[in-house]
């Protein structure tokens, strides 16, 4: 099931060195007038944990391909990391989320989850990704 109805599409893959799973999941949030990308963004950008809004102190960027993207880490709890990395365009705002489960050491600071198997797959989609 999708977990809202800005989804367009959702993928799991098993990771092949863990019996954790990953997922990929594709949302697209409609610009209204009377609103901005940045806007969205922050209205969409919700802890899973806390259930607040991320900071954007926490925001960082990252181009990819021929796309920047604003990247924003969604839950980081009980093995579970979420990253979403947002694309604004003209009319709307994509997320791309990268959900990683069962991430032995999730606790450790010095984490990198960069590395992590839905981070980096998703990480190599977006750097291809062709849209306007």
């Amino acid at each position: 099931a999708l977990p809202d109805g800005a989804n367009v599409a959702a993928y799991g893959f098993p990771i092949a060195s863990s019996t954790g799973m990953a997922n990929i999941i594709i949302r697209r949030y409609a610009i209204e007038a009377s609103s901005t990308a940045l806007a969205i963004i922050q209205q969409t950008a919700i802890g899973g944990v806390s259930g607040l809004p991320i900071p954007p102190t926490l925001f960082s960027s990252s181009s990819l391909g021929t796309h920047r993207y604003t990247i924003v880490p969604i839950e980081r709890f009980e093995g579970v990391i979420d990253t979403a990395y947002y694309l604004p365009r003209t009319t709307d705002v994509l997320r791309f989320d990268s959900i990683d489960r069962g991430v032995m050491g999730w606790t450790n600071p010095g984490l990198d989850s960069s590395k992590l198997p839905a981070r980096a797959a998703l990480e190599k989609i977006l750097g291809t990704l062709q849209v306007n």
